[in-house]
């Protein structure tokens, strides 16, 4: 027995190639923006920090962040500067 996804591509050869070409850039889009998403969110967290009179460290900005994991990327570290 066929599944949907399977019948599918037979009976819609063309829109299958389609949808499958455009999904690299799809994928690095979405990643762009959680890049900018994470950048702003540092910015935010910079921000309180220093309002609230603490040292706006690495580790401190890491704990409150969201996505910590996104310190990885030039872009976000960049923020911190």
């Amino acid at each position: 027995m066929m599944s949907f996804l399977e019948s599918f591509g037979i009976d819609f050869p063309d829109l299958c190639r389609a949808i499958s070409a455009k999904y690299p850039s799809y994928g690095k889009a979405c990643h762009t923006e959680k890049i900018q998403q994470s950048c702003k969110e540092v910015k935010q967290i910079l921000l309180k920090l220093h309002n609230q009179g603490e040292y706006p460290s690495e580790a401190r900005v890491s704990e409150i962040m969201t996505h910590p994991g996104y310190l990885r990327y030039k872009q976000v570290r960049a923020a911190l500067n």
